[in-house]
């Protein structure tokens, strides 16, 4: 249980990582449109992209306090929210990407259907 505690800890502090990146690069294009510097609802977006990231920070802790408690068990539960949670959004996004490249090609089908007709 040590050994699996160790390597979920390093593995969201891996994903924190790669995360953050993508977290200052979408935080990066949020101030694309002009006024989004003041609007309330695009800080409330940043916040909430950046909650993912909170969540692994938070569990990484705890998961290290527990650890050096000797709590090896509860270390590695701990320690697999943020991979369980990665994976998920991970997950979310891949099925997400499918989705809109299946409603592409359909979109694209009927377009060249349309040319072919008229």
């Amino acid at each position: 249980m040590k050994v699996a505690a160790i390597l979920l800890m390093i593995i969201g502090i891996l994903m924190i990582i790669g995360f953050g990146i993508f977290y200052l690069l979408g935080f990066a294009m949020s101030f694309d449109a002009p006024g989004s510097a003041e609007d309330p609802k695009a800080w409330g977006m940043r916040f909430l992209m950046f909650l993912p990231i909170l969540v692994f920070i938070i569990a990484v802790i705890f998961s290290f306090l527990s650890f050096m408690q000797g709590h090896y068990k509860r270390s590695a539960i701990i320690g697999a929210v943020p991979v369980v949670v990665g994976l998920l959004l991970i997950g979310a996004l891949m099925f997400s990407s499918f989705t809109s490249l299946s409603k592409y090609k359909a979109q694209r089908a009927r377009e060249l259907e349309d040319e072919r007709l008229y």
